[in-house]
């Protein structure tokens, strides 16, 4: 029996052996962010794949946390990182300027690349400090309408100030980290300022829905308007101006082909503060089913539902414009 298992890891031996010189030595041991230079490396089953992975490295040795959500959590011995925390500075590279990265080191073993990236680090501090700027400028330059504002336009600019100030604190956090000087605290204090103020915009902000609106398309809405943080209303208030009445409805074609019913409905949105539109929105959405019609309806309105998850509710009602 020894001797059996003295031959398995005999056999064993060489494999192992191969697995360890698979790996670079310059991999194993990597560089560290320097005076001059920041380092990210990665191994990947492509080069493209390699270089993208060794910068999401970059960014995590810069990043401490992103925008609060959790910490990136490092694993020193196998030079990678946690997946999930990967995925977040992955989704987060566009807005990370790496426009003077090169490709230091590029290595193909046993079907594998491995790459290390370098970044010159004082024009990539000089550039991020120069996006930054930009971008207090354009809060600053929004701040200074919400006083005047209405609540619904107070509303509207605050969902153009929060995105910015969620990229002005990324911004500060890879300042940070590549040794600038960047207030975080008082970013962090901003963010929390306008996303209160987003609150308490919603709250003061109510719906109405006209009693001409279809219901199916309601019990669609309703829902989802009061995720977002929006009182329904159950009486019409013609003089408030906090108070939106909206008018929805629509419009179907119908087809039965192949043993299954096919409907596009075209869905219409009014909104009316004090009976005057302010806004309105209209797209065409399909649903089928093997059931009936209705069941094809409701499949369009599902549809809609799904739709209306992934953006903004106030952009399908056509208040907001996600354009601009």
């Amino acid at each position: 029996m020894k001797l059996a298992k003295f031959f398995f890891i005999l056999f064993l031996l060489p494999n192992l052996l191969l697995a360890k010189e698979s790996t670079p030595k310059w991999f194993s041991n990597p560089k560290q962010n320097d005076a001059q230079n920041l380092y990210g490396t990665a191994s990947a089953n492509t080069l493209e794949e390699a270089t993208k992975y060794a910068l999401v490295d970059l960014a995590s040795r810069l990043i401490v946390s992103i925008s609060g959500e959790s910490q990136l959590s490092r694993e020193e011995t196998q030079q990678s990182f946690n997946e999930e925390m990967r995925q977040k500075v992955q989704q987060s590279i566009e807005k990370i300027s790496f426009s003077n990265y090169q490709i230091a080191k590029s290595t193909q073993e046993d079907q594998k690349f491995f790459v290390e990236v370098s970044v010159e680090k004082d024009p990539f501090i000089a550039e991020q400090q120069d996006r930054a700027e930009f971008l207090q400028k354009k809060i600053t330059d929004l701040d200074k309408i919400l006083p005047s504002a209405n609540f619904l336009q107070k509303h509207l600019i605050l969902n153009k100030i929060i995105p910015l100030v969620q990229e002005l604190e990324l911004k500060t956090r890879i300042l940070n980290g590549a040794g600038a000087k960047a207030s975080l605290s008082n970013v962090l204090d901003m963010l929390a300022k306008y996303q209160n103020e987003l609150n308490q915009s919603n709250l003061s902000a109510e719906f109405y829905f006209d009693k001409t609106s279809n219901n199916k398309l309601i019990n669609v809405i309703k829902p989802l308007l009061n995720k977002s943080g929006f009182v329904i209303s159950g009486a019409e208030k013609n003089n408030s101006p906090k108070q939106i009445k909206l008018i929805a409805n629509y419009d179907f074609n119908y087809n039965f082909l192949y043993n299954t019913h096919i409907v596009k409905l075209k869905i219409n949105f009014q909104n009316l503060i004090q009976n005057k539109i302010i806004a309105s929105n209209s797209l065409e959405i399909t649903g089928n089913s093997a059931i009936s019609k209705e069941e094809a309806i409701d499949s369009a309105l599902q549809s809609l539902a799904k739709q209306i998850e992934t953006t903004n509710i106030l952009n399908i009602l056509g208040i907001i414009n996600n354009t601009n």
